[in-house]
C-alpha cells in the first residue's frame, strides 16, 4: 500500500515536471494551496480548503508546495491578519451572522471569533484572484526555466527515473 501511494506521488511529480498538467491546473493548485497555507491549522477551514484542493482539477503537487510556502508567509503576516480580522469582527452588520454561525453544530470549529482566523480568511479570499493571475503568468512565461532548474537537482532526476520504472512495472 505504501509503495503504491509512493508510486502515485512520483507519477504526479513526473507529470507535473514533464508538462502533462496545463498551466491553468498548476495555477489553480498554487492558488488553493496559498489559501490553505494562509489559514491557521486548527480550524475547519483548513479541512474545507484541503477538500476543495483534492476535488478540484488543480495540481496537487503545486498545491502542496504552495501550502507549505504560504504557511510560512501566513506566520509572518499574522500581525496584519490580526488587524484585518479585528476590523472585520468589529463591523456591526456582521455580528448577527457570526452569532448564527456559532450556533451551528460545527460552527465553533470554524473559529470565526478569532481575529487571526477571520483576517486570514479575508486576506486569502481577497488574494485568490491576484494569486491565480500572477501564478498563471509566471508559470506560463517561465515554465521551461523552472523545469530546467528543477532538473538540475539530483533528487528530482532520481525521482523522475524512479517514477519511469514504476510506470513500466505497472504496465
Amino acid at each position: 500500500l505504501f509503495r503504491s501511494r509512493l508510486s502515485q506521488l512520483l507519477i504526479t511529480f513526473r507529470s507535473t515536471v514533464r508538462g502533462v498538467d496545463t498551466t491553468r491546473q498548476l495555477a489553480v493548485g498554487v492558488t488553493l494551496g496559498a489559501l490553505l497555507g494562509l489559514m491557521p491549522k486548527d480550524t475547519a477551514f483548513v479541512l474545507l480548503f484541503a477538500l476543495l484542493l483534492l476535488l478540484s482539477n488543480g495540481n496537487l503537487l503545486a498545491g502542496t508546495v504552495s501550502a507549505i510556502l504560504f504557511s510560512w508567509i501566513g506566520w509572518l503576516i499574522q500581525p496584519v491578519t490580526h488587524m484585518v480580522g479585528s476590523t472585520v469582527l468589529s463591523l456591526e452588520g456582521l455580528q448577527p451572522w457570526l452569532v448564527e454561525i456559532q450556533g451551528w453544530p460545527m460552527g465553533p470549529w470554524f473559529r470565526l471569533e478569532n481575529s487571526v482566523v477571520m483576517g486570514s480568511l479575508v486576506v486569502g479570499l481577497v488574494g485568490m484572484l491576484p494569486c491565480y493571475r500572477l501564478s498563471y503568468i509566471v508559470l506560463d512565461r517561465h515554465r521551461e526555466t523552472l523545469i530546467w532548474i528543477l532538473m538540475r537537482n539530483p533528487i528530482s532526476r532520481w525521482v523522475l527515473d524512479q517514477s519511469d520504472s514504476d510506470v513500466q512495472e505497472a504496465n
